[in-house]
This record gives C-alpha cells, sequence and structure tokens, in this order.
C-alpha cells in the first residue's frame, strides 16, 4: 500500500509509466475498473487524484432536503467533476469530495471512514470502511444522489476518480465493445452486405452471452427464445430419437451439426415462430455467442439475400424423423460389420500362432499357445 500512496501522491503530469500501472493492478478490487478493457483502467489511473482528511472530517453527505436544485446543482457545477477539497487544498472547509451528495470513485488507501445512514423509519448500523475498500460508484452509474454521510475516523486517504473521467472512459469502453460487435456482425456471411442503418440496429439489439462446457443452450421440446450467433467455442446440434428394437422402445441421441464461430442458430424461432425446438443445442466447449430475442427481431432489420441465407441454414435444423432412423439401423450395421471383422482378424491371429508353436515344435511354446500333439521327434 505504500508504493500505492507514493504513485498517487506523485503529480499528474510527474506520473511515470510504472505507477501508473502499479494504480491499475491495486484498482483491480473495484468491480466496475476490473471488467474494463486494461487500457482504460491505466488512462484512468493516469489522471487520479489523491485527496487527504483529518481526523472527523466529512468526506461525504447527501444533499439537504431544504436546498433548491439548482443552488445543489450550482455548487456541483463549482468543483471540478464534481469533486472537493480535502484538508490538503487550502480551501478551509470541513466538507470533503461531495457535499452535494455526487463524488466519483474513491479508494481508500490509508485510514478508516464511518458510513452513517440518514435517518429514517428503518434504522441501519454504521459501516466501516477499511483501506482497499471503495464508495461512490453506486451513485456514479445510477445518477443517484447519496443518502449517506461518510466521516473520517483518523487521517486518511483516498484515490479519487472523477465523475467526468469515470464516465468518459465508460463512454469510450461502450463505443468499443460496439465498435468490435460490428465488425463481427459484418464478418458472419449472411448479414455482411447489411445496409450502415440495419447493422447498427442489430448491434444494438444482440445480447452477449456466455455457456460453459457441457451446458445446455436450447432443449429439445423447449420453447426457443430467438436467434444465436456463435462467436467463440464449439457447439453441437442433436436430436433425441425413440425407436423400437425387440419389442423394447429405445433413445439414442443423433448429432446432426457442429456449430463453429459465425454459425447461427434459431432461424425457424425468428422467421416462423416456430414454438418447439427440434433440436438440442449444446456447449461442447466453453462459448460465447451473441443473442437476439425474437421478439425483438423483424425482416426489416435484414436484407432479401440475408433472409434466403437465414432460411436455408434453418432447414440444416429440421431434422427428418425416417431419415435420422435409417441412418440409425445403417450405423449399427456398420458396427456389427465392423465386429464381425474385428473377431475374423483376432480368430486369425490365434490360428497363427497355434500353427506357428506347432511348426515350432517348441514344447514349452506349444504349451502356452495351447496346441495339442506329439513333443518328441
Amino acid at each position: 500500500m505504500e508504493a500505492v500512496l507514493a504513485a498517487v501522491s506523485a503529480p499528474i503530469e510527474e506520473r511515470t509509466d510504472d505507477e501508473v500501472e502499479l494504480l491499475s493492478r491495486a484498482l483491480l478490487c473495484v468491480p466496475v475498473l476490473a471488467t474494463m478493457p486494461q487500457e482504460s483502467r491505466l488512462r484512468l489511473c493516469a489522471v487520479a487524484s489523491y485527496e487527504q482528511y483529518e481526523e472527523f472530517q466529512i468526506v461525504l453527505e447527501p444533499p439537504a432536503e431544504d436546498t433548491p436544485a439548482e443552488d445543489s446543482g450550482s455548487r456541483a457545477g463549482n468543483r471540478a467533476g464534481g469533486l472537493g477539497s480535502g484538508s490538503g487544498s487550502g480551501s478551509g472547509t470541513d466538507t470533503g469530495v461531495g457535499a452535494d451528495g455526487r463524488c466519483g470513485l474513491c479508494v481508500t488507501l490509508f485510514g478508516t471512514l464511518t458510513v452513517c445512514p440518514r435517518l429514517s423509519r428503518v434504522s441501519h448500523a454504521e459501516q466501516t470502511l477499511k483501506p482497499g475498500d471503495h464508495f461512490g460508484e453506486n451513485a456514479l452509474l445510477h445518477k443517484v444522489f447519496r443518502g449517506t454521510t461518510i466521516r473520517a475516523n483518523e487521517r486518511c486517504g483516498l484515490l479519487v476518480i472523477s465523475e467526468a473521467d469515470l464516465r468518459k472512459e465508460l463512454r469510450r469502453s461502450e463505443l468499443e465493445q460496439a465498435a468490435e460487435k460490428a465488425v463481427f456482425v459484418t464478418s458472419v456471411p449472411m448479414f455482411a452486405k447489411l445496409p450502415w442503418e440495419r447493422l447498427l440496429r442489430m448491434v444494438h439489439l444482440l445480447q452477449h452471452r456466455s455457456y460453459t462446457h457441457g451446458e445446455v443452450i436450447v432443449a429439445q421440446d423447449d420453447t426457443p427464445q430467438g436467434l444465436y450467433i456463435l462467436y467463440e467455442g464449439r457447439c453441437t446440434v442433436s436430436r433425441t430419437m425413440t425407436y423400437l428394437e425387440n419389442g423394447r422402445r429405445l433413445k439414442r441421441s443423433m448429432h446432426l451439426e457442429t456449430l463453429m464461430p459465425r454459425d447461427t442458430f434459431g432461424g425457424d424461432a425468428v422467421l416462423h415462430g416456430l414454438m418447439r425446438s427440434r433440436t438440442t443445442l449444446l456447449a461442447e466447449t466453453d462459448v460465447s455467442l451473441f443473442f437476439m430475442p425474437r421478439a425483438d427481431f423483424s425482416p426489416s432489420h435484414l436484407t432479401e439475400e440475408a433472409l434466403r441465407m437465414l432460411k436455408l441454414n434453418a432447414k440444416l435444423y429440421r431434422p427428418n424423423d425416417e431419415l435420422l432412423l435409417q441412418r440409425h439401423y445403417q450405423e449399427m450395421e456398420w458396427a456389427r460389420a465392423k465386429q464381425h471383422y474385428v473377431k475374423g482378424v483376432i480368430k486369425q491371429a490365434r490360428e497363427k500362432k497355434t500353427l506357428d508353436a506347432l511348426m515350432s515344435r517348441n514344447p514349452s511354446t506349444m504349451k502356452r499357445s495351447g496346441a495339442a500333439g506329439p513333443v518328441g521327434p
């Protein structure tokens, strides 16, 4: 923590790349920052500020209920990025980073703070923030004013990322993710020639989902939820069929297709409103895919060529039970033929071994091979 304190205490203009990297690793404890790309986190650490507070000083307090909204807004505008001045600012006030209940993202470096809830009908116990704890992300992400007061129990230091900087990086990260999604969508053959307006609409509607190895994405006979576009990994499409054998009703899962990145599944659900899936979609490996709910899909999102390709792709997952049954019996015949062939090869090998033992006239070899006959000259 001393190295982190030294890095954040350095003037922003003199902060080195090693110090920024150290701060980036330290901020992995904050969920909203841990999910950011490394480049975004480094840019935030390069502009992060350091605030220090003395014992019993107010770090954050909610706005007064009788304070007009415009007064609160004007105070927020007077502070850069919603950040107030700490004890080291020389302002002479005892109010910290957010007198109006709005602040940036703060991480405790040393010392402890007390979180005092606003008095209400429901009583809440006070909480203590220790080094490594953080606060401010809920008010920032959800654009709400805080209803608590945070007070320093002792001399303490905070790493502060301003609201403006964090919102800028979040927007930038969202734009980068949208651009990456758009590039991938255009690499899917059926969506390659979408006009720019329809492509943006597709990118907005597609949701990112992840599944682990062996997880069922769509089960047979379940209601399909929409269109799936495989992004990473590998999936299998199969159908469980029922057949009769020796008067017994048996079931077998028949493999139909292996899906690779850029393959689609669920065309029947979005095109024809299919109420029951005739196949099962299973994650063969850990997979990542994009999903479009059937309620959001409209043929107007695609071109005529894309619709034809989607319809053609959907036919691959309409299994014919008669053909599957025929394939099942063919596979069984092939399995019996292979078994018969293997037994014949083993039998020939044993007969050859026995014949070699008889020809060698070696009693010990003949005994091991099970050959009978005279052993003398």
